[in-house]
């Protein structure tokens, strides 16, 4: 691992979920045990066994959750980078998220609708999602991918 200060910071270009694992921070049910994560660069944790994400995560870069099993996002997540959650089973939005960045969404079927006046800053993905109608106010500035 590039580098985990003792203040729940981790810095590095990317971190990677190997490198998540090989360092304990994950408890025995694959859940990030560390409440308000900062991670400094991306947080890439496509095609591991994690189930949960900690409450308060923040991740500078972009944050990879494809082929987990994630259902629910933590409250209070922000995302400055891509946020990439296609192949899950993600099931809402959180309470108080940010996304700063695209947001990648396909083959998702559990979700069934985002957020009123979703802003998203670059492209939306919806391609396989259970989403069947888009939500009031909101507004893509880049593609917006749907099926």
């Amino acid at each position: 691992m590039k580098c985990l200060t003792q203040k729940g910071i981790i810095v590095g270009k990317e971190i990677t979920g190997k490198e998540i694992l090989n360092n304990f921070l994950l408890d025995k049910n694959y859940q990030l045990t560390e409440e308000n994560l900062k991670v400094i660069g991306d947080l890439n944790l496509a095609s591991q066994r994690v189930k949960f994400l900690p409450k308060g995560l923040e991740v500078f870069g972009n944050l990879m959750v494809q082929y987990t099993d994630i259902k629910e996002l933590p409250e209070n997540l922000i995302v400055h980078g891509v946020f990439d959650a296609s192949c899950t089973n993600i099931k809402r939005f959180p309470k108080n998220f940010k996304f700063y960045h695209s947001i990648y969404l396909s083959n998702t079927p559990d979700l069934e609708e985002l957020p009123e006046n979703l802003t998203v800053n670059g492209n939306l993905f919806l391609s396989g999602s259970g989403i069947k109608k888009l939500p009031k106010g909101l507004s893509v500035k880049d593609l917006l991918g749907i099926q």
